[in-house]
């Protein structure tokens, strides 16, 4: 048996704290994994209660760094999930600090936040223009048999009667098995929208199991279902925190338009996954 124990990335310090929890795996074969680079910087770890509290203390520390010289793309966070950069990426944009994600778009820019964005404002304004582009996006999600020739058919019907599409969906000659999906669809959003009392969270778990979106997600046992899931439960947590859709809404075009783009001078965010092959 040859241990490859000698690691040419890391520092010592890193090493010492990586063997001493791989030590509480009974399971392992023993080994102790060493490296010449020298100790290096020690590492520092620090506990807090809420993710918004977590957030605001790696702001200060990247900012405090980036007054001593240090540039943003020598400053990274790493975290476990890609959900967890909401938190981090609205404490960046509130704090002006440039990032960029790596291996990923921002949270509001994920497919499943896109949908449910999409969904709550068609239960909001259904029958208003502005709900257009969110018909388009979600009338076949999960499928209802709409393609792109029954899809043309309800924006003539639209156009000609000066109403929203989701108002000409129901208006429209379909086939019958599209017909029935979409009415189906439309009458869901109807009913949730006049719902009273609800929180805008509970409107939303409300119209993604409603409408089989979840369901969608559930049968598909990959891993970016899996991802999308939890993205959806961010969102879910985060609606909690707004009284009116347009609230929520404005703030995720405001995040959706952060400055994470590519870039050379820019803290880099990433999950533990991407970092690989990137220790120092």
């Amino acid at each position: 048996m040859f241990k490859l124990e000698e690691n040419f990335r890391s520092t010592r310090h890193i090493l010492d704290a990586s063997n001493a929890v791989i030590s509480f795996d009974p399971s392992r074969i023993e080994k102790r994994l060493f490296t010449r680079r020298g100790e290096g910087l020690p590492i520092e770890v620090l506990g807090f209660s809420y993710a918004t509290e977590e957030a605001a203390a790696l702001i200060r520390e990247i900012g405090r760094r980036a007054a001593t010289g240090v540039a943003w793309h020598d400053m990274a966070i790493i975290y476990r999930q890609n959900r967890l950069s909401r938190t981090l990426e609205e404490a960046l944009l509130h704090a002006r600090v440039p990032y960029e994600i790596i291996g990923d778009v921002g949270f509001y820019r994920r497919t499943a936040v896109k949908d449910a964005l999409a969904l709550l404002t068609l239960c909001a304004w259904p029958d208003e223009r502005r709900s257009d582009e969110a018909f388009r996006r979600m009338a076949n999600r999960p499928p209802r048999g709409l393609g792109a020739r029954g899809l043309g058919k309800i924006e003539m019907e639209a156009s000609a009667g000066g109403l929203s599409l989701c108002a000409a969906a129901t208006r429209t000659r379909l086939s019958p098995r599209c017909a029935v999906a979409l009415q189906g669809f439309v009458q869901i959003l109807r009913q949730i929208g006049c719902r009273e009392g609800e929180s805008l969270g509970e409107r939303l778990t409300g119209l993604l199991e409603a409408t089989g979106y979840l369901d969608m997600l559930r049968a598909d046992d990959s891993d970016e279902a899996a991802t999308q899931r939890e993205n959806l439960a961010e969102l879910i947590e985060l609606a909690q925190g707004f009284r009116r859709v347009e609230h929520l809404l404005e703030h995720a075009a405001l995040a959706g338009g952060a400055p994470g783009e590519k870039g050379r001078d820019r803290v880099q965010l990433m999950t533990m996954h991407r970092s690989k092959g990137l220790e120092c």
